[in-house]
């Protein structure tokens, strides 16, 4: 029995925290936007006054507005500059 025991593979605790967690997901390419449990991975966009008006997806480009509603969608190979 003890043989077993030793010979099952332990679960990391953050495996645990990412299996527990819900995903925080692009909804235009399924980015997991999740970083941690203060910051996400999602960029703030700001317009000529230094107003924060929205987020924008790392990895596909596509913007949003606070409510989460798509602005844009970019796509991953848009001619749109990277942040």
């Amino acid at each position: 029995m003890k043989e077993k025991q030793e010979s099952l593979r332990t679960t990391h605790k953050s495996e645990v925290e990412l299996i527990e967690r819900e995903k925080d997901l692009c909804d235009i390419c399924d980015f997991d936007l999740y970083h941690n449990d203060r910051y996400t991975k999602r960029v703030g966009m700001m317009d000529s006054g230094n107003k924060v008006t929205g987020w924008m997806c790392p990895s596909c480009n596509s913007e949003f507005d606070f409510d989460n509603k798509i602005v844009y969608i970019y796509g991953q190979n848009s001619v749109k500059g990277d942040a």
